[in-house]
């Protein structure tokens, strides 16, 4: 499959939530409830997309995160499915990922997220630039 196949498709994806690095952990009394903070679901949405995009990738061109936009809307329990429903967009190097995530039909976010194609080259460039 090439890329730009992907352009326009919706998909859905059940995520297992079974990390506890995830939990809502600014105040110890929150901490017990199992609730996954903010950041928890950031992360889970930038590991997904990368794994969706791995194949996509070679030896030398990545694909980074360039924009993420998560309005977090409900609660959500670590240790219960929550469900993407998304789609995605091809626009030249992007991706952009829109979509929502439900736990238990509950919508629980909102979320835009750009992943950009680069060379590793032209990250070499830059870093070799700033030295």
């Amino acid at each position: 499959m090439r890329l730009e196949e992907l352009d326009g498709k919706q998909f859905t994806a059940t995520l297992e939530i079974d990390n506890t690095d995830f939990l809502w952990k600014e105040r110890s009394d929150i901490e017990g409830l199992n609730l996954l903070s903010t950041s928890g679901m950031q992360k889970l949405l930038l590991n997904f997309s990368r794994e969706m995009l791995s194949s996509f990738e070679s030896e030398s061109e990545v694909f980074v995160v360039t924009f993420v936009k998560l309005e977090h809307l409900d609660i959500a329990l670590i240790k219960r499915p929550l469900e993407l429903n998304f789609t995605v967009n091809v626009k030249g190097k992007n991706v952009v990922f829109d979509g929502t995530a439900k736990q238990e039909s509950n919508l629980v976010a909102k979320f835009t997220l750009v992943r950009r194609k680069v060379s590793l080259e032209s990250i070499g460039r830059k870093l070799s630039e700033k030295a």
